[in-house]
């Protein structure tokens, strides 16, 4: 790989027609404001034989993310990563527990320890099942938080011995 633009046109010469659906439609759901620019980026990159990117200069002359490309370059690799990861989220039992995962501590960063608890053991179940003894220490690990957080909620620190 020659430079950081490479790996950005590689990304998106990878994309089957399903993802650069996907993506367009994730990135207009989820920046709003931005989404079109991302967009119009991706869809002139798209569209090269080879990266050249005085070609994408003389293309978007007089837009503001112009003066920022490679910032707006980075940015819409890893907005391609999000949108990729949220289309293949169902794909296999590896990346829905890694999904549960993050669920899991998002809602436990939130105090919704009761969501959490049938979370990790939907995460209990599906691990054994399947074998994912790695994501099994994680999801265990979090069962262990919540058995620690519900064993201290509401006693003072004071009556807690270290």
């Amino acid at each position: 790989m020659r430079n950081a633009s490479d790996k950005l046109f590689l990304l998106i010469k990878s994309l089957t027609k399903a993802e650069k659906r996907h993506f367009k439609l994730f990135s207009q759901l989820h920046e709003r404001k931005n989404g079109n620019r991302y967009v119009k980026l991706f869809d002139t990159i798209e569209k090269q034989k080879n990266y050249n990117e005085d070609d994408i200069k003389k293309q978007f002359e007089g837009e503001k993310f112009i003066d920022q490309l490679t910032a707006t370059k980075n940015y819409l690799y890893h907005l391609i990563l999000k949108s990729l990861r949220n289309y293949h989220a169902e794909d296999s039992i590896e990346m829905r527990l890694k999904s549960l995962l993050m669920d899991i501590e998002i809602l436990y960063t939130r105090g919704l320890f009761l969501q959490v608890e049938k979370l990790v053991a939907k995460g209990i179940r599906l691990a054994l099942e399947y074998d994912q003894h790695v994501r099994l220490m994680e999801i265990l690990f979090w069962k262990e938080r919540l058995m620690g957080r519900r064993n201290y909620i509401g006693k003072s620190l004071s009556l807690i011995h270290i």
